[in-house]
């Protein structure tokens, strides 16, 4: 399968290649590509933003499985599949005691996902610059999931969060207001 990364006009047109992005794909956070591929077993590798061209290595640490890298922290599983997050060159190493998915946005400054409990899920958002974290934590129904923003996700860096915390309530996060 050819791994490109391919752009269209906002004024329309056909579909074009991003020049040097051949074995490159989507990073979570953008303009940033990465060949770090699904699966996240490379060690090194490199971003690239499609706009600037800058370009960023990283190195994953050791103790890290499944990383995905943003331009200014990465994130992965530690020890036990916990939460794990680390510099670009492997370097101050955060594990959590939970499980869960943590993405980086707003230029990396937030770190957006949820942590997983034995009986709920807690919707997260940690800015990582004050230290300071809000969340929403909601019971796991029996055999399931829970709600969550999981599928919302796929925007990669959206400007508005939600999650809904019970069937009744539905909680609106405005990412661009945390100053």
């Amino acid at each position: 399968m050819r791994r490109v990364v391919r752009s269209v006009s906002l004024n329309g047109g056909e579909p074009a290649d991003v020049p040097d992005s051949a074995g490159f794909v989507l990073a979570n956070v953008g303009p940033w590509i990465t060949d770090q591929l699904d699966g996240g077993t490379r060690t090194s590798g490199e971003l690239r933003n499609v706009v600037t061209g800058q370009r960023l290595a990283w190195t994953a640490n050791r103790r890290i499985q499944y990383l995905r890298c943003g331009p200014t922290w990465c994130t992965g599983r530690g020890s036990v599949d916990r939460v794990a997050l680390q510099s670009l060159d492997g370097s101050d190493l955060v594990e959590l005691p939970w499980t869960g998915e943590l993405s980086p946005m707003n230029g990396g400054r937030l770190a957006v996902g949820q942590l997983e409990f034995p009986t709920a899920t807690l919707h997260l958002i940690w800015d990582r610059t004050t230290g300071r974290a809000a969340g929403v934590k909601v019971p796991r129904p029996e055999g399931g999931p829970g709600y969550g923003w999981n599928n919302q996700l796929s925007d990669w860096e959206p400007e508005v969060l939600t999650v809904r915390s019970s069937d009744d309530e539905l909680v609106v996060l405005d990412l661009g207001a945390i100053r």
